[in-house]
């Protein structure tokens, strides 16, 4: 059996009928062997091209991805043919063209149709993917001038590993499928397909390389993503185009299935998940879910058309410059860009200490993704929600965070660790259950309540108790914030004896549809306010700042210890200046002094970017910015801020859950980088 030198690539097509959302989805991961250098590009549009965002592995023609302004996007696998004797011009230019051009998925495909049987294709075989806000597309291409193209029904998934998979075919459907019309008479003259021996004409069993079909990585590929999706598999010179699924996938499936090995290989440099969104303009309902190497694609990093990319995401200024050099200036990357983003994900030791910090709470054992993880062992490569107490009269800290396999996994846990030398090692951490449900929550007992306190209660509650905020999601989706008192903590009571009050609930709690804003957004998710963090003020107030989804963190001030509080408003970097920026993601600020220390010295980490043409609010979590903070007596925003640097480069996945101790007059933040690592770092 000969085997293929290289796993390359795999794909998904799922009809909207198929989806738990109604949306089209394309998945991919590109896999690439060699040196590796991912760019990222927002390339303009001119007089020859329309806008897009480019996916760029330097030197390759075949490795790109793009989504166009018009909501199209395009991505590859190689499925090598049989054709010996063909010729070609064009193998880069094919989705460059298609992606600059084409208005639909339907048009692509007729671009890159024309190409081929113009100019010739130059490879032995590909298959496109291709796909919009109503419908996907493959599109197989031969060396030469040979193609063919069938539409992916909408209530079909199409799994597609380095074979062909269109089988049978009828060019007179031109609405299920496009192609050479001479695509039969061809494989009759090549003796590829003769009627009476074959029967029916089978594109894939008349123009593959054979070898192609029985290649053991392909068929265990596609065994994998074909159980999981149609229950078993038919593979091979057998395999079905699409299928009908046993039930409706969502995007965390198909990212789950793409970092599965051997789907997810060591060759893998990129996953992406294209979602349709058909209720919005396809400029901002194409979401593109990113996954760069060990990263899982569904919760990390979301892209649409206008996700400006950060400077360390390419190497030249310009998008022109890259196309004029994608394939003359190639090799030695890394000697030559040592501080591009990628190589952060490609080698685990640089990707460390990407954050400085002075101290290390907990390395997980098992790796970030699905491969290589030992499925026996409890998940720990999920670490969040990561809160440190300081315990000053036994000179001890105590950690606690949420752990898993990860985000939202079945294998959750609330772990506990401790430190008896300042910070410098940690016990080992154990599991502590938390039965306490709330009428909103689910009746299933089985199924996690819907809420979440992600800054531990700290003493600045009537009377000195302990006060927090919480993020409460009805059946409605929206977040909505309010306050706990804890009202006998001091008395060390059992867990089922913690008495709370509840302030702030009900009609009276946070949401974002009452904050005024100058700019009228309207996200997908609702307008929801959620994660509030408290300091207190030199004159007795209270000041609380919380995550929103319209773009800008928004902030309130109590008079009496967290009862009540004033109406939420845009946070501002000062009375009449600009407001801050900030996507759906943790917005901590923190007392320099201590968490209830009212020294009025204060520290706000936040991303300073959104985009408000973006369909979600959960946007791009890019480099992690530190506002200093200054407490302004007889000031409307009792909080000023001005610039104090950059605390995460990365370009991607900050969302930093964080908590803050003084322990001994010195102040750290304690924080969880990549939701992964648990690191420490000094802040005074």
């Amino acid at each position: 059996m000969k085997l293929l030198a290289i796993i390359l690539c795999f794909g998904i097509i799922a009809g909207r009928n198929a989806t738990t959302d109604g949306y089209v989805y394309l998945g991919h991961n590109e896999d690439q062997s060699g040196e590796q250098m991912l760019n990222i590009y927002n390339v303009p549009a001119n007089d020859s091209r329309c806008a897009y965002l480019w996916f760029e592995f330097p030197g390759q023609k075949a490795g790109d991805s793009f989504v166009n302004q018009y909501g199209v996007a395009i991505s590859s696998d190689q499925c090598l043919s049989r054709e010996d004797s063909a010729e070609g011009a064009l193998v880069y230019e094919i989705r460059t063209t298609a992606i600059q051009k084409a208005r639909s998925a339907r048009e692509a495909v007729h671009i890159i149709g024309s190409l081929v049987e113009t100019y010739g294709y130059g490879d032995s075989g590909w298959s496109y993917l291709i796909a919009d806000q109503k419908e996907g597309w493959v599109c197989a291409v031969v060396k030469g001038r040979h193609w063919v193209a069938q539409r992916v029904p909408d209530n079909h998934i199409a799994t597609i590993p380095n074979y062909y998979t269109i089988g049978r075919i009828n060019l007179k459907d031109t609405l299920n499928f496009l192609g050479s019309k001479d695509i039969k008479k061809y494989a009759r003259k090549r003796g590829w397909y003769r009627p009476l021996r074959d029967g029916a004409f089978n594109f894939r069993l008349a123009y593959a390389d054979p070898s192609t079909l029985r290649d053991v990585h392909n068929l265990r590929r596609h065994r994998i993503a074909q159980e999981l999706f149609f229950g078993n598999a038919i593979l091979g010179d057998k395999t079905e185009f699409s299928r009908r699924p046993i039930r409706k996938f969502h995007r965390r499936d198909l990212s789950r299935l793409l970092t599965t090995p051997p789907i997810n290989n060591k060759h893998t440099a990129l996953t992406t998940i294209f979602t349709f969104n058909p209720n919005y303009p396809p400029e901002s309902g194409s979401v593109i879910w990113v996954g760069f190497p060990g990263q899982d694609a569904a919760s990390q990093s979301q892209w649409t058309l206008y996700t400006k990319a950060p400077e360390s995401c390419h190497r030249y200024a310009t998008a022109d410059e890259a196309i004029q050099k994608h394939f003359s200036d190639t090799g030695n990357y890394r000697e030559r860009w040592p501080e591009h983003f990628y190589w952060h994900y490609l080698d685990p030791s640089i990707n460390k200490d990407v954050v400085p910090h002075d101290f290390t709470v907990y390395t997980p054992k098992q790796p970030m993704t699905d491969s290589g993880r030992n499925p026996e062992a409890v998940g720990d490569s999920f670490n969040d929600h990561f809160h440190v107490l300081e315990d000053t009269a036994r000179g001890l800290l105590h950690a606690f965070w949420t752990q898993g396999s990860y985000e939202a996994a079945n294998d959750e846990h609330v772990v506990y660790s401790q430190s008896a030398d300042g910070g410098r090692t940690w016990s080992e951490p154990e599991t502590v259950p938390f039965p306490v449900r709330f009428e909103v929550d689910p009746e299933d007992l089985d199924v996690p309540p819907v809420w979440c306190m992600w800054q531990r209660p700290l003493r600045l509650g009537e009377d000195g108790k302990y006060l927090a905020g919480c993020s409460r999601y009805d059946r409605s989706g929206i977040s909505r914030v309010e306050f706990w008192q804890y009202e006998n903590i001091d008395e060390d009571p059992t867990v089922s004896d913690i008495c709370i009050s509840f302030f702030n609930t009900g009609a009276d709690a946070f949401d974002a549809a009452g904050v005024d804003s100058d700019i009228e957004y309207l996200p997908r998710d609702g307008k929801s306010i959620e994660e509030a963090c408290i300091v207190g003020l030199p004159d007795g107030r209270l000041f609380a700042v919380m995550r929103s989804s319209i773009g800008h963190p928004v902030w309130s001030v109590s008079i009496d210890s967290g009862r009540t509080w004033t109406k939420p408003e845009i946070l501002l970097m000062r009375d009449g200046g600009p407001a801050i920026l900030h996507p759906r993601s943790p917005c901590p600020i923190y007392d320099y002094a201590g968490p209830e220390a009212r020294s009025g010295r204060y520290f706000l980490m936040v991303h300073e970017s959104f985009d408000f043409f973006g369909l979600t609010s959960y946007q791009n979590r890019g480099p992690l910015h530190k506002l200093d903070g200054r407490f302004v007596e007889g000031a409307h925003q009792p909080v000023w801020f001005e610039e104090g640097g950059v605390f995460s480069p990365r370009d991607t996945g900050n969302s930093f859950y964080t908590s803050y101790t003084a322990l001994r007059g010195e102040g750290v933040l304690w924080f969880g980088d990549m939701k992964y690592y648990l690191f420490g770092k000094r802040m005074n």
